[in-house]
């Protein structure tokens, strides 16, 4: 569900947006959407970064690409 609203904006503001959006070949409607969109990808993120969990990632990155394949022999041992 798509909601309409209004924002007023001085001139030089206006004009920025209007000459981003020609250059761009968007609406401004367009520019202000991909804009929000930016902003909450970046709150979501940094609320990411402070959780102790996500700052784990990576902890057990080996850089090997067959882990999954050969998963016993790397807990293990190989037993050949």
């Amino acid at each position: 569900m798509a909601h309409r609203t209004q924002l007023y904006l001085d001139d030089s503001q206006y004009q920025f947006v209007k000459d981003l959006a020609r250059a761009e070949r968007k609406s401004i409607a367009q520019l202000f959407r991909e804009w929000i969109e930016e902003r909450r990808h970046l709150r979501a993120q940094k609320r990411y970064e402070k959780d102790p969990f996500w700052q784990m990632r990576g902890i057990g990155a080996s850089g090997r690409s067959d882990i999954a394949k050969h998963f016993d022999d790397y807990l293990y041992g190989d037993k050949r």
